[in-house]
């Protein structure tokens, strides 16, 4: 019991963190969630691979109100069509360059999704990541619904570093049980949520918190399982 209350002060203060904000008062309660319209993106006039993929997603959509379970902050949260999108971008991301295996490593993949320019020359290092269980929360989003959060549970992490493209291996390490938590922005231009790093910061992740028993099952069964 001790163990889960000061486990769900930490992920308090994490968030708190992403937010900037203070314990919200309890609010006045409301028959409906106030709809929040985002900004209209603009659409690209060259179609872009990155549009493609992102054909699915909403182009544009509505916020509301809420409180966040686990620190009773006030936040906004968004349809979940929405949120699917925001975690299969990070996903993609996140393996463009920090694949599975060393095989699944493409340098055109790695350079689209970060947005590099189409001949950059790939890092003469790759890391690669694997799992045993993953949870990726999407949450606090901006009143304007074009930012939000991720929160990235990791649990049994080994990596293995090659260098590149002679992929022969370097060095390999156990991970800690952690939880990342990422800012993520909307790109108009691509149709894509990308991971973003705040002016004036040093590091792209917001927070980062090690889980001493792993994933926590309420997070499991909240936000379910990524498919490793």
């Amino acid at each position: 019991m001790k163990h889960n209350f000061c486990l769900l002060m930490a992920m308090a203060i994490i968030l708190a963190a992403c937010t900037g904000m203070p314990p919200a008062h309890t609010p006045a309660p409301t028959d409906t969630p106030t709809p929040i319209p985002t900004n209209t993106p603009i659409p690209t006039d060259t179609p872009t691979p990155e549009r493609a993929a992102s054909s699915l997603c909403p182009t544009s959509w509505t916020v509301w109100k809420v409180k966040d379970p686990l620190t009773g902050y006030e936040t906004y949260d968004a349809p979940p069509e929405v949120k699917a999108c925001v975690k299969a971008h990070y996903l993609e991301e996140f393996r463009a360059i920090a694949p599975k295996t060393i095989h699944e490593f493409d340098p055109a993949r790695y350079n689209r999704l970060l947005g590099n320019p189409p001949d950059s020359p790939p890092p003469e290092v790759v890391t690669t990541v694997r799992y045993t269980k993953r949870v990726v929360a999407v949450l606090g989003f901006a009143p304007d619904g074009l930012s939000c959060r991720v929160a990235d549970y990791t649990e049994g992490g080994v990596v293995q570093t090659y260098t590149w493209p002679q992929k022969e291996p370097v060095e390999k390490k156990e991970l800690p049980d952690v939880v990342v938590v990422y800012a993520m922005r909307y790109d108009p231009a691509t149709g894509r949520w990308r991971i973003h790093q705040p002016e004036g910061q040093e590091h792209t992740a917001l927070a980062r918190h090690e889980l001493p028993d792993g994933i926590p099952e309420f997070v499991v069964q909240r936000y379910g399982s990524v498919e490793e």
